[in-house]
């Protein structure tokens, strides 16, 4: 029984072909484009005639490759990924692994993703079996693009203007020092802020529960933010741009009634604002 194959053409257009083997592509036509940013890295190939197939990476978000046929596929459609053996090579194929669906957009998970982006740095290719067929993806003219790419990666905020915006950290009854987790959180909101140039200020608001003395509750606000601005500064945020106020038992977020309240009361917020044309990541 003949197989039906997709595979890249010449020109990059894509193309059927009833074969007993998969054709291959005209090598000299693939291009593999880079581009990115502190916030978002993309190592992306154009398939005429199919759409487009890409490596992405978001700041504090997996990685993922993903298609994006031109063409709708149905809903029952069943596509899966792997990788093989470039055809001059011993045959050797990885497990398929199944598309999730986000509207026409083919996603793959972050496991397949990263098998496949060390796949094709050791020169495999990339197999997409869709419902008409298999497209074989080459890692031919891959590794200037891919090296960019692992730079970009390499270089990448470790988080996401979303997971920076509001961050809180709790504190143990009369704790005041910060725990090795809190100084790693804080030192990726520091890194973040470093890398995003439309921060313009990261506010530290210092909370107590209701128990003991106001007066000795305002003190150890003011200490537990003073602890967090410094450890902000050693970890690269310039002074300039963090403001700290201690509060101590107002304004609470939940009643004191409970110890699990008093728990959730005793905390430092951090708030990180940016300009207003200030793009969020």
């Amino acid at each position: 029984m003949h197989r039906t194959s997709l595979a890249l053409g010449l020109g990059g257009v894509a193309f059927l072909s009833l074969a007993a083997k998969t054709p291959l592509p005209a090598m000299d036509h693939v291009a593999w484009q880079f581009k990115g940013d502190p916030f978002v890295c993309t190592l992306a190939l154009p398939v005429a005639g199919f759409g487009k197939l890409r490596f992405e990476k978001w700041a504090g978000e997996d990685l993922a490759f993903e298609a994006s046929p031109s063409l709708p596929l149905s809903a029952d459609a069943e596509v899966s990924l792997s990788w093989r053996n470039a055809p001059w090579q011993e045959p050797v194929q990885s497990l398929r692994y199944p598309a999730t669906r986000q509207g026409p957009q083919l996603r793959f998970s972050a496991p397949a993703s990263q098998e496949l982006l060390e796949a094709m740095d050791k020169g495999r290719w990339a197999v997409l079996t869709l419902p008409q067929g298999e497209m074989q993806v080459p890692s031919v003219h891959w590794q200037g693009a891919a090296t960019a790419f692992r730079t970009c990666l390499d270089h990448q905020a470790p988080i996401s203007y979303r997971q920076a915006r509001d961050q809180s950290l709790y504190y143990g009854l009369g704790v005041r020092s910060l725990t090795l987790a809190q100084r790693q959180q804080l030192a990726k909101l520091a890194r973040y802020v470093q890398l995003d140039k439309a921060v313009r200020a990261v506010l530290v608001d210092a909370y107590t529960d209701d128990t003991g003395d106001h007066v000795a509750n305002l003190q150890l606000a003011r200490e537990r933010a003073a602890d967090v601005r410094a450890a902000l500064v050693e970890a690269g945020l310039p002074k300039r741009l963090i403001q700290t106020r201690a509060h101590a038992d107002r304004y609470p977020a939940t009643d004191n009634k409970s110890a699990r309240a008093r728990a959730l009361n005793r905390r430092v917020t951090l708030r990180v604002l940016k300009d207003k044309k200030g793009k969020s990541s």
